[in-house]
């Protein structure tokens, strides 16, 4: 699964129970932001902007790359750590 499917699918996931998806913030700071398909343009704005998903070093956030094992973890564990308060009524 690409780091851009996962976003798409962990933004589903939060309106799924409930959660606000509303987020202000842009690509713009990341190199390949181009390259990001237009169906997860709106998941990866909301998963960088939440922390969910961060860029690399070099600028890149990769949407095609794998997320790999550690980086899924990651992402999930910050989405049960940060949105869970978040929860709209």
């Amino acid at each position: 699964m690409s780091r851009q499917q996962f976003a798409a699918f962990m933004f589903r996931y939060a309106e799924a129970l409930g959660y606000s998806v509303s987020v202000g913030g842009s690509l713009g700071a990341f190199t390949d932001a181009g390259q990001v398909s237009s169906y997860a343009t709106k998941a990866l704005v909301w998963a960088n902007g939440n922390s969910l998903i961060n860029g690399f070093n070099d600028n890149t956030i990769r949407p095609f790359a794998t997320a790999t094992r550690g980086q899924s973890a990651a992402i999930i564990y910050r989405f049960a750590s940060t949105l869970t308060v978040a929860k709209t009524a």
